[in-house]
């Protein structure tokens, strides 16, 4: 069927449809902006999981399509969402990321072409307090502009896109994430994530502890202020690097916790110790 469709396109000269693809929770600072550069897409879906601010009836004012999902994870909401797309073209977009005019005219050139390849890849640059990151914060290369038949992993958080056999091509042109907005969004952003990688840890069974949460936590703060260089991006990559330190040592922290838990749960359980019998 996919195939028909797009020799359909060839031999036509059709122009595929694209979907702008956005999935919300209490974006309400970042939402009109991000739709508002997304003005040339045929359609624009936001799929939110129960925001409690007004980020479903700012993008519904900047007339995207808005559909509830409950949160089932990463991968697994942005499947959903492409489901719901009517676009032959998927660019999947997070709220808090700038599809520049460049980009946006790349990427209208490429879905217009008949391109050879069926995933594209676009660079993505952190900004950290309203400029852009150019050595701590390691410059990607994301697959975000895909055929609507492609699908998106289960993983938790950091999700990808399944290529299986597909190479992906590149789009020039940058998107730009508002990794800080400030920083009590970026702690609620980490405390999120970390919770979700905490699960990931434990999962593993392998010991953990304070010490070595510390550990970890400092390796991450090396890794990123010395071994990718953020020191050369002044105190915006040293507070970068601190932040990518704290996510990891609470991660690991927070599986000491629940562990801990656990502990105190099998302690308090009468039929643990014969007492029932």
């Amino acid at each position: 069927m996919v195939v028909a469709r797009h020799e359909c396109w060839k031999s036509q000269n059709v122009v595929p449809m694209l979907s702008a693809l956005i999935i919300t929770q209490n974006e309400e600072d970042v939402i009109g902006q991000c739709l508002d550069l997304l003005q040339w897409a045929d359609e624009r879906v936001v799929i939110d999981s129960g925001s409690t601010d007004a980020t479903c009836e700012i993008a519904r004012a900047r007339g995207a399509r808005v559909i509830h999902n409950d949160w089932p994870g990463y991968g697994a909401q942005r499947n959903f969402g492409g489901e719901q797309c009517r676009g032959d073209w998927i660019l999947a977009v997070d709220a808090d990321e700038e599809v520049t005019p460049d980009l946006a005219k790349a990427i209208q050139d490429t879905v217009s072409s008949n391109p050879e390849y069926e995933v594209f890849k676009i660079r993505r640059v952190e900004l950290s307090f309203g400029k852009q990151l150019r050595f701590g914060a390691s410059l990607h290369h994301l697959p975000r502009l895909y055929r609507s038949h492609f699908e998106w992993d289960n993983r938790p958080v950091h999700e990808s896109l399944v290529l299986g056999n597909h190479s992906a091509g590149r789009i020039p042109g940058v998107l730009l994430h508002h990794s800080h907005r400030d920083l009590a969004q970026r702690m609620r952003k980490h405390n999120r994530y970390s919770t979700i990688k905490a699960e990931i840890i434990k999962a593993r069974r392998r010991p953990v502890s304070l010490a070595t949460a510390v550990m970890h936590g400092l390796a991450a703060f090396g890794r990123c202020l010395l071994l990718q260089g953020g020191i050369l991006d002044g105190w915006r990559g040293i507070v970068y690097a601190m932040m990518a330190g704290h996510a990891t040592m609470l991660a690991y922290a927070m599986v000491v916790e629940l562990n801990m838990r656990a502990e105190r749960a099998d302690r308090h359980d009468p039929s643990r110790d014969g007492s029932n019998l």
